[in-house]
């Protein structure tokens, strides 16, 4: 058994090189205002960054309280997040798409929560790697410190570089076929 110390300089980070693994240890939290409207899978492109309420929700783009999650948790609230699994870029190999975390314990480079005892300001903040070609995840938010405890809530990871059109005309001759399937793509887009 041996030890080694290598030392490594470089002028920017090496995204493309497979050799190397690179664990960003920024907070999730930190550079990060891209306030999206919660909901139950988020769509990233690799390297994005966006923050929500776990506690609110829009319908018919009016703010909703998520009473059924305000309910699980109206004394204890949202004490921690932390990535519950994630899938490798090429199935079993490959780098974890939504990222390498800090440690077992600590997945804050990743999934960070502020305020999580707050109703009306409580942000959970959610930080893809850049060097991903895309998979799925799933964040958690736990009722204890260090994701501990009972899970509260978990919300999908979608990544992906595909950006759909958010707007588009669709003309329907047939009166008689049905249009099956439709997804509503907001007017919000995470970059």
């Amino acid at each position: 058994d041996y030890n080694y110390t290598v030392k490594i300089s470089h002028i920017d980070l090496p995204v493309n090189d497979r050799r190397v693994t690179i664990i960003d240890p920024i907070a999730a939290s930190e550079n990060n205002n891209n306030l999206v409207p919660t909901a139950n899978c988020f769509m990233v492109a690799p390297g994005g960054a966006f923050c929500f309420n776990p506690y609110k929700f829009y319908i018919n783009e009016a703010l909703k309280d998520n009473s059924l999650l305000q309910g699980w948790c109206s004394s204890t609230k949202i004490q921690s997040v932390k990535v519950l699994w994630q899938t490798k870029e090429n199935g079993d190999v490959g780098d974890p798409v939504l990222g390498v975390v800090n440690s077992s314990n600590d997945h804050t480079n990743i999934v960070d929560i502020m305020n999580g005892s707050s109703f009306e300001n409580a942000r959970i903040y959610c930080r893809i790697a850049p060097n991903t070609e895309g998979g799925s995840g799933v964040i958690a938010a736990y009722d204890g410190a260090g994701g501990t405890g009972n899970i509260l809530w978990s919300w999908h990871i979608w990544v992906t570089d595909y950006t759909p059109n958010a707007k588009a005309d669709v003309s329907v001759d047939d009166p008689n076929k049905r249009v099956q399937n439709i997804l509503t793509v907001t007017r919000f887009n995470i970059q």
